[in-house]
């Protein structure tokens, strides 16, 4: 019998789609701020509304790479 026990919990989805980075990515690439707040946390949301952020989010629209 073996010490470790595995888990294996199910995918989180939103309206049928996989909740992913990468959709998150897209989301605010293409300005969609809002789109985003059904799939983050209350605290990454809001600190993407925020004007701190704004040379991340410039990095990920000008990002052309899978991630």
């Amino acid at each position: 019998r073996s010490l470790i026990e595995c888990i294996i919990v199910p995918r989180l989805t939103k309206d049928g789609f996989a909740v992913s980075a990468s959709r998150v990515r897209a989301l605010i690439a293409k300005g969609n701020i809002d789109g985003i707040k059904a799939l983050v946390p209350k605290p990454t949301y809001e600190y993407f509304k925020r004007e701190a952020p704004r040379e991340l989010m410039d990095r990920i629209k000008s990002n052309t790479g899978r991630h």
